[in-house]
């Protein structure tokens, strides 16, 4: 189980004595200070933090001291100096110092003193427990002691038990007035209370609208019951003239007074249970403010948190257009470079293609020309046969007619062995190598050109 720290055990001390004063918190790190309200924690800061943030900041202070004084809080708005526990009614009206114990919701007693005579109230919570003034009823007190314009005035606090290192500064009646805040200290608390109370405003200004009435009609009663006090004066100077006279005079009086003292009182209590009821306002009033400030700060932290949000995701979203981006380069690069492969793909296929065309017309004329020359030696072959053909056919021809003529003439036959045939010429067989020649080198050149 996790150990509370000493802020917190002084804290709920105060909360179960129902204490009302101010904390002061003393550290290297700062001076924080908290104001507390019938054990309630009503303000908390230190430097520029307020709140829960300023009594959690002051949990964490490394070395620190606290002190515990009793105070009364500040009776107006922004002021700097705590209401004071004692003064004169003169100063502060009964109805105005039962009004302010009511509007802070005090846990005290409230001593009044004027010509001898003691009242005592006792608040709870703001709530009026009970009321005395010499030993009359709790109406009567409470009539009486709002008459009191010349006396004095104290207000007692519970006590608290500290724990072991911490300062209590009780106030006791007759000593110095209660301790004050830090100036810096107290000015921040003054606009966080002013914030925090401003809900307060306009409840607190119809109570106290209402409490000025009741002082209005109180005082108006009394004035009236002065009246009658010296009406019935002079009816008993007349009455001890005259004795008939003195008792009509007193009952009619006393029936007089007892039924003014009867619409008084119920008066009284209807102006009570109206005073009540505004204060039971007043308190929802500032519970619902408390409620909406904490529904702001809620409202704050979330809207906090959906930009932090909103913020990431348009960093991933901004990442993730990056990643796209890059994506959408490479492909694009990639089929750049597939195009540029296809191209270079069908440029070697048309080169290969183009060889190959090449190549094989090369061969086509090669072989149309060796096909010319084949044909040329032929043609030459077939010519040089049928010229030796031919040649042997005039020579066999000439020996036959020879033949013929020897015969006839009987003449004697010429030496044949000797005659020698006639001889064809070669000229014609070169002048056709020539020509294939020719032919086979205009080929060559020509393939050598394509």
């Amino acid at each position: 189980m996790t150990q509370q720290s000493p802020l917190r055990d002084v804290l709920a001390s105060c909360r179960a004595a129902q204490f009302t004063g101010t904390l002061f918190v003393r550290s290297s790190d700062g001076v924080g200070q908290i104001q507390v309200i019938a054990g309630v924690v009503d303000e908390a800061h230190v430097g520029a933090t307020a709140g829960d943030a300023a009594i959690a900041k002051m949990e964490a202070f490394a070395s620190s001291t606290i002190e515990v004084h009793q105070a009364l809080p500040p009776p107006e708005k922004g002021s700097k100096t705590p209401h004071p526990f004692e003064g004169k009614l003169a100063d502060r009206s009964p109805i105005d110092l039962f009004r302010y114990a009511e509007e802070f919701a005090l846990t005290c007693t409230l001593e009044l003193l004027a010509g001898g005579v003691r009242g005592e109230a006792q608040y709870v919570l703001g709530d009026l427990r009970s009321v005395s003034c010499g030993g009359d009823t709790a109406d009567n007190a409470v009539t009486q002691m709002l008459k009191w314009a010349d006396g004095t005035f104290a207000f007692h606090l519970p006590v608290v038990d500290v724990p072991a290192g911490v300062t209590f500064v009780a106030w006791k009646k007759g000593g110095p007035a209660p301790a004050k805040a830090d100036d810096a200290a107290t000015k921040k608390a003054a606009d966080d209370a002013a914030a925090k109370k401003a809900a307060d405003e306009a409840a607190a200004k119809k109570a106290a609208d209402d409490a000025a009435a009741k002082k209005a009609a109180d005082d108006a009663a009394a004035k009236k019951a002065a009246d009658e006090a010296a009406a019935k004066k002079a009816a008993d100077d007349a009455a001890a003239k005259k004795a008939a006279a003195e008792a009509a005079a007193k009952k009619a009086a006393e029936d007089a007074a007892r039924k003014k003292a009867e619409e008084e009182r119920k008066k009284a209590d209807e102006a009570r249970r109206h005073a009540e009821e505004e204060r039971k306002k007043a308190d929802e009033a500032r519970r619902h403010a408390e409620e909406e400030r904490r529904k702001a700060d809620d409202a704050r932290r979330h809207a906090e948190e959906e930009r932090r949000k909103a913020e990431e995701a348009r960093r991933q979203a901004e990442e993730a257009a990056a990643r796209r981006a890059a994506e959408d380069a490479a492909a694009v690069a990639k089929l750049e470079e597939e195009a540029a492969q296809r191209r270079r793909d069908e440029e070697a296929k048309a080169a290969a293609k183009a060889a190959e065309d090449a190549a094989a017309k090369k061969a086509a004329d090669a072989a149309a020309a060796k096909k010319a020359a084949d044909e040329a030696v032929a043609r030459k072959a077939a010519e040089d046969a049928a010229a030796k053909k031919a040649a042997d056919a005039a020579a066999k021809k000439a020996d036959d007619e020879a033949a013929e003529r020897r015969a006839v003439t009987k003449a004697p036959a010429p030496d044949l062995e000797r005659a020698e045939p006639p001889k064809s010429s070669p000229l014609p067989m070169i002048i056709g190598v020539v020509i294939v020649v020719a032919i086979i080198a205009a080929a060559l050149l020509f393939m050598g050109k394509k």
